[in-house]
């Protein structure tokens, strides 16, 4: 479905400064695609909707006959072969959990996981809503 190293995946691919760029669909509105919770439910899973995006790249070949027939009409063959790849969407939610996993396109999954521990971190936290009470008096 698609290997780790060599998909830009790298701790030097992430450096701590730029996390906020490989965060899709954050509390401050920015979006990209359709990376959002599956449903259109982008709150879910909990947190704020956002998710951490990482591509899987170099796979297997796919090479049934259907595969290569369907992937040659839609013209993504590349050197003769189609290579399997994943993007994996991590998101906030009570446990660690495969929650849903499809092929949206051919030789290509979309997977996505909730993880406990992005809850607490800053750009999954839902953001705090300070309320004041405001007592109006006749004059």
């Amino acid at each position: 479905m698609g290997i780790y190293h060599g998909s830009g995946n790298s701790i030097e691919d992430y450096p701590n400064e730029d996390e906020h760029m490989h965060v899709v669909n954050a509390a401050s509105g920015s979006t990209s695609g359709d990376f959002g919770m599956r449903n259109g439910n982008n709150n879910a899973a909990g947190g704020n909707g956002a998710v951490y995006v990482q591509e899987y790249k170099h796979g297997a070949i796919c090479d049934h006959e259907d595969v290569a027939l369907s992937v040659i009409k839609g013209g993504n063959l590349l050197h003769g072969s189609v290579e399997r790849s994943s993007t994996v969407r991590f998101m906030c939610g009570e446990r660690w959990e495969l929650v849903d996993i499809k092929e949206d396109s051919t030789c290509h999954y979309m997977l996505d996981v909730t993880v406990p521990e992005l809850c607490q971190h800053h750009l999954f936290k839902v953001p705090l809503t300070k309320t004041q009470v405001v007592k109006c008096l006749p004059v």
